[in-house]
């Protein structure tokens, strides 16, 4: 059985520029930062994190994105958790964007 939850949050972003700096395309008073998690099993990792590869490239290809650069995050200084589970979270990031024929060297 695969337990799992996914958690989705969409935040709203007001930037305020001064005036004289709103020219230019790049330039926005705001956008929408979309972030999600996906909580499951220690042994649903790298099937959760294949099947979500799969829809990114989906969503990606929709909007004309065909080379994409994949950066695996590791784990920071300040964390929460011990080695030992950063070591298998990792493994399983890593064992997945190999599966896809993604790694990273």
């Amino acid at each position: 059985m695969i337990c799992r939850c996914v958690w989705q949050s969409l935040v709203a972003v007001t930037v305020m520029n001064h005036p004289v700096r709103l020219h230019g395309i790049m330039r926005v008073r705001g956008f929408v930062q979309d972030d999600a998690h996906i909580f499951c099993a220690e042994d649903s990792i790298q099937e959760e994190v294949a099947s979500f590869i799969s829809f990114l490239h989906e969503v990606y290809a929709d909007f004309g994105f065909t080379e994409i650069i994949y950066k695996l995050s590791t784990r920071p200084e300040q964390r929460v958790g011990s080695d030992e589970i950063w070591d298998k979270a990792e493994k399983a990031l890593g064992d997945a964007l190999d599966a896809a024929g993604l790694g990273l060297g």
